[in-house]
């Protein structure tokens, strides 16, 4: 339990941005912003989940926070014992519970159980030709492309395992033995390696089909050419919170047309927007899957896992999105490597 002087940590009064929420959020590291009036009084509560369904709403960064509160949050008073409040928790899912006395903040219960991501399994697609780049991936497979004196998959694999995943798999087929080579078995990198190698492409996720029967319980896939720091344990509980079969890592792209749009029905102008901006989300190349799916995935044929995301909606599973607003880059382009060494 965190107690009432502890509150300047994890509490918010005033004004604020939603991207000012979330640096208090990493900040305080317990998952929770307080929203408090003058008085004290507490106004609402916003996690991380909140600020990523604002996101999906069409929310930006630099809106209003109020406008991602939870202003109904489940509270307990200053007399509940820790059965009780134990019993909440579960019973409701969640991880963190404000106590108040006559509305006001005293202290905050929380749950450190928190999602596992020990127990996630993480699996790296790093078997592609990689032809964007030319002749750097002629001897060199994609991953193994040094970004500020470590491979690609170096970091991804370093970035899971300060996340805290301890089991990773590997798929591999284009110029396979570089990479298994370079990574071994992963002690060296803190971590358990092991390799799925393809000896006919696959796609993104024909490969997985060889988890079915191995694997009980939600997993982490990844592109192998991704450079990003989004926050593991955080897609892993937006995963089981809203009880999906597949969680889509998305990421926020806007396109701004450069000439006047011209909207027309028949021969009739009916409207005209001056070089709009249409926003999107797009494929972030990282997933959650759980078993459940694979059995969707057909056998020793090239299938991607859109497909795999096409064949789940029609069977009736959840399938939901996650926005990415950390630190993403796709190093598909020589353009997009120079931009990866720039940062790093």
């Amino acid at each position: 339990m965190l107690r009432r002087d502890d509150i300047e940590n994890w509490s918010v009064c005033g004004e604020f941005t939603i991207r000012k929420a979330l640096e208090l959020i990493d900040r305080s590291a317990i998952g929770i912003l307080l929203v408090l009036d003058a008085d004290g009084k507490l106004m609402g509560t916003i996690t991380d989940g909140d600020v990523r369904r604002g996101l999906l709403r069409g929310l930006k960064l630099d809106n209003v926070g109020m406008e991602v509160v939870n202003a109904s949050p489940i509270t307990v008073d200053v007399a509940s014992i820790r059965s009780e409040v134990a019993a909440i928790m579960s019973d409701r899912s969640i991880r963190h519970l404000p106590i108040v006395e006559h509305d006001k903040v005293v202290g905050l219960w929380l749950n450190e159980s928190k999602s596992d991501t020990s127990r996630l399994p993480a699996v790296l697609m790093a078997g592609g030709l990689g032809t964007r780049l030319g002749d750097l991936t002629q001897d060199t497979p994609k991953p193994l492309i040094d970004v500020g004196g470590q491979p690609i998959l170096g970091h991804i694999i370093s970035h899971l395992k300060k996340a805290g995943v301890e089991n990773v798999m590997i798929t591999t087929r284009y110029l396979a033995e570089k990479i298994e080579t370079h990574f071994g078995n992963g002690e060296d990198w803190g971590v358990n390696i092991e390799y799925i190698r393809e000896q006919d492409r696959l796609g993104t996720a024909g490969a997985l089909k060889r988890l079915e029967g191995r694997v009980h319980s939600p997993f982490l896939v990844m592109n192998g050419d991704l450079l990003t720091d989004f926050n593991v344990a955080e897609m892993l509980s937006f995963h089981e919170e809203n009880g999906a079969h597949m969680t889509v890592g998305v990421r926020h792209y806007s396109i701004r047309v450069p000439f006047g749009v011209v909207e027309v029905d028949g021969l009739k102008v009916s409207g005209i927007s001056e070089k709009p901006t249409f926003d999107f989300f797009v494929n972030a190349g990282v997933y959650i899957v759980s078993p459940e799916l694979l059995p969707l995935i057909e056998c020793d044929r090239l299938f991607d896992i859109t497909e795999l995301m096409e064949r789940g909606l029609e069977d009736g599973k959840e399938i939901i999105s996650f926005p990415i607003f950390e630190d993403w880059l796709d190093v598909g382009r020589p353009e997009d490597l120079d931009k990866a060494r720039s940062r790093f």
